[in-house]
């Protein structure tokens, strides 16, 4: 060590093992905001972190970055055609995320040198770049915190726990009826079973690792319930241990082995095993889905994403048997609005709004409609009202308490798993303290926000950040539901969430901000009274007043209220 070096902690975990370990570091970079309030002997502290008004050309450079990648991926796509449609959709996805996550990294810290690890409760120094970052990339994907990798680590089934999903499952056979669903997605199955006008049992197919004992007692009240004639049962598939396909393990290793590209050769060690051993486990569990679809024979199955685990099974073999497959949406997506989103958005939209293994997706708005035709002009649309996102309520008027109620509700991403699109999590505090210097100079306004707590920033930390008693203007939502909190306010205020699709159903005033991007999550022609306002940190107060004083109702007009023919409703389907 010398005294040039930098010690890199990504999260709070890192700054408190430092605390306990360090002796002779002088200068650290802390990935993650609020961390220097943890850091102790912080004066005499050397300290860096990602600044703010540099994000927009390190995001710019990771989508260059990624685009290289990209085209190596399309190159040499041609060693995966040959593998089951379902898993290609979970490696398309594991994939794009995880480069995305591992550039955020990469570019942030690229330029810095003599960078220094602590990992495995050991101090590490590195003379050169590549050493550094590749030993970083290892600890983000063993973290425990880190939610995406610790699913790709996912286990293989006990024999208890397989023992009892098999008893679990032949309860469910002897639910069988005549009117079967077969669903993906727990919001979906509670949402078709209330739109269904007659007698239906739904099966939902839940991931293995979902399973807890409890199944078996709910799947043995629906079955004894006779009286009941609308009923969920919980099917979990269980792995075939006689199952083996050398061919992904042969196939995938020469796909990633022929990807020629220096940041992808970065994290190459550290994902290739884990996707290889994923894939393998998903195709063991291909005979149990078989046997559902075929014991069940229904005429199509519906799926609320395309992009991981038993969906993308359940989807893949019903393709095969000419059953449809429809895809409900469970987030808000619309069509690019500049150069970078046009890369990144139709790799986010696959698996969420259209998919390769899918015959219908269902548009549950104009906006939704209009982006299904943008990234699938192939696939078939359904029309519904909101299902899976969104409501149509009686809303209240927070004014006639004589405040100004302002809603913050966005969708920050860990690791900027989608840049550009979503905030990383240094963005969405950068973002909400400009917010709250901006409204401190505004009488009778209160600004609720519901803080999306992620492993860069826990509301411990958000609370010091934004300190709250001395802006007793700002609270923090304690409803779990989110109409609880939108029907009562009188502005949204998001960078990039489903929250903005929601609040224009029920035609609320909604702000866009950034402090240094412009980005229209929602991009949809309205009409011209009714249009989104967006703001930076050099509009905002002027944005902000607009708001408050046009006294313009909105009539958004993107829901469909019914006006679509039989054959394009969801209804005929359910």
């Amino acid at each position: 060590m010398n005294k040039k070096d930098i010690i890199v902690l990504y999260d709070k975990d890192d700054v408190l093992e430092f605390n306990l370990l360090n002796k002779e570091y002088k200068k650290v970079f802390l990935f993650s905001p609020g961390l220097e309030i943890f850091l102790k002997e912080k004066n005499e502290i050397d300290v860096y972190k990602p600044d703010p008004k540099l994000n927009y050309s390190t995001q710019k450079k990771i989508i260059e970055e990624s685009k290289k990648i990209c085209e190596e991926y399309k190159k040499n796509f041609h060693y995966l055609e040959k593998l089951d449609k379902g898993i290609v959709e979970n490696i398309h996805n594991i994939f794009f995320a995880t480069t995305f996550s591992s550039l955020y990294l990469i570019e942030n810290l690229r330029d810095y040198k003599n960078l220094s690890l602590l990992y495995k409760k050991d101090f590490h120094n590195f003379d050169n770049f590549e050493d550094f970052i590749s030993m970083f990339l290892e600890k983000m994907f063993f973290k425990n915190n880190q939610g995406f990798f610790k699913y790709l680590r996912s286990t293989k089934l006990s024999k208890i726990k397989k023992f009892f999903i098999k008893i679990n499952n032949q309860i469910c056979r002897i639910g069988k009826k005549q009117n079967n669903k077969l669903i993906s997605g727990s919001l979906l199955s509670k949402k078709i079973l209330e739109k269904s006008q007659k007698e239906l049992t739904i099966f939902e197919l839940k991931p293995y690792h979902d399973f807890k004992k409890y199944h078996i007692i709910l799947n043995l009240l629906s079955l004894l319930n006779v009286v009941k004639k609308k009923k969920i049962f919980f099917l979990f598939p269980v792995q075939d241990s006689h199952f083996s396909n050398n061919n992904i393990k042969k196939d995938l290793n020469k796909f990633f082995n022929s990807l020629k590209d220096k940041n992808f050769d970065y994290f190459k060690k550290i994902i290739v095993k884990p996707i290889i051993k994923y894939c393998e486990n998903q195709e063991t569990f291909k005979k149990s889905v078989s046997s559902f679809v075929d014991f069940l024979d229904p005429k199509c199955v519906f799926v609320d994403q395309l992009r991981f685990d038993v969906s993308t099974l359940l989807a893949s073999i019903c393709s095969k048997r000419n059953k449809d497959v429809i895809l409900v949406p469970h987030g808000s997506i619309s069509i690019p609005s500049d150069e970078f989103s046009e890369f990144v958005l139709p790799i986010v939209a696959r698996g969420l709004i259209y998919s390769k293994i899918a015959n219908y997706s269902v548009a549950q708005s104009k906006i939704s409609y209009e982006a299904i035709k943008y990234y699938d002009s192939k696939i078939k649309i359904l029309k519904s009202n909101p299902i899976l996102f969104g409501k149509i309520i009686l809303i209240k008027n927070s004014l006639k308490r004589g405040k100004f109620r302002f809603l913050h509700a966005s969708t920050p991403k860990t690791l900027s798993a989608w840049p550009w699109i979503y905030e990383n999590y240094n963005e969405y505090m950068d973002n909400i303290m400009q917010l709250v210097q901006s409204l401190k100079s505004f009488k009778n306004i209160e600004l609720v926000i519901r803080f999306r707590e992620g492993p860069e920033c826990d509301l411990n930390t958000f609370k010091k950040l934004i300190k709250f008693e001395k802006n007793k203007f700002v609270k923090i939502s304690e409803n779990k539901d989110f109409f609880d909190d939108i029907s009562n306010t009188d502005c949204l205020i998001s960078f990039s969430s489903t929250s903005i699709e929601e609040a224009i159903f029920l035609n609320k005033k909604v702000l866009i901000h950034s402090n240094n991007k412009i980005y229209k999550h929602i991009n949809y022609k309205f009409e011209e009274k009714s249009d989104i306002i967006y703001s930076n940190q050099k509009n905002i107060n002027e944005k902000l007043k607009l708001i408050m004083n046009d006294g313009i109702s909105r009539n958004y007009d993107v829901l469909w209220n019914n006006t679509f023919s039989k054959k394009e409703d969801l209804q005929e389907f359910i």
